[in-house]
């Protein structure tokens, strides 16, 4: 089991709240607009880190980082960039990315092939909320209907950990999959994760198949009344224990 800390736009901003809530995590993702390279350097300090450049940030950040980074922690195969919209309302350049995914789903399906099932669970949201925000009761609600209630979704295994760097070479072991299934793996997105917005949206996706995360914002400029991280587990397959993290603002 691999626990999970996400957080976006920090803005140069690294509240000294998060290490107390990621401190039982074995790595930090950031979604992008991180503001400086010594916000970057103490969080890899402090743990393992992946991490994409935002729209704000510039010199060695930019320089250091991608627009979209693809990887896989266990079984779930990953995309996360930092603008990328969400369900319905995605940044038109990722829509190739989401067809090609859901295409080789489909192709694995007629194909039979023996791929772990992505399983999506939320079993805590955790307090307190704003006073700007909903209610405790309904953003349970929310991720209930989201998550709990979201069908399976196929996650073929794959051994990658940038955008395309090492994913077609990737080891499969004794039963070796054709080039041709192997490719298929590759184009799968089980999680895409982004920022942004400043707005925390978990919500799964029926068209394409795959949960979407936007942690909101973690940093302080911008119009949020609270800053809010998301905690959750990914165990082989399943994507679960998700935690709202808020932090309120002094």
């Amino acid at each position: 089991m691999t626990r999970i800390g996400l957080l976006s736009d920090t803005h140069g901003l690294l509240d000294p709240r998060i290490f107390e809530h990621f401190d039982s995590c074995d790595e930090i993702w950031h979604a992008g607009d991180i503001g400086s390279a010594e916000l970057l350097q103490r969080l890899r300090e402090f743990r393992p880190t992946r991490a994409v450049f935002g729209n704000m940030d510039s010199g060695d950040v930019r320089y250091s980082l991608s627009e979209f980074y693809r990887f896989r922690v266990e079984d779930v195969n990953v995309l996360m960039t930092h603008i990328g919209g969400y369900p319905g309302h995605y940044n038109p350049w990722l829509i190739p990315w989401f067809k090609k995914s859901l295409e080789a789903k489909q192709a694995l399906q007629n194909a039979q092939i023996n791929a772990p099932n992505v399983q999506i669970n939320a079993q805590m949201v955790h307090a307190p909320y704003g006073e700007a925000d909903r209610s405790s009761e309904t953003r349970k609600e929310m991720v209930h209907d989201q998550i709990v209630n979201a069908p399976m979704v196929n996650a073929p295994m794959v051994n990658a950990q940038m955008v395309h760097d090492q994913m077609v070479n990737a080891p499969y072991g004794e039963a070796d999959r054709s080039s041709e299934t192997r490719k298929e793996m590759v184009n799968v997105i089980d999680l895409f994760v982004c920022g942004h917005s400043h707005i925390l949206k978990v919500q799964y996706d029926p068209l394409w198949k795959m949960l979407t995360l936007n942690p909101g914002a973690a940093g302080k400029q911008g119009w949020q009344t609270v800053q809010t991280l998301l905690r959750f587990t990914i165990d082989a397959a399943r994507i679960d224990n998700l935690e709202v993290i808020e932090l309120s603002r002094s």
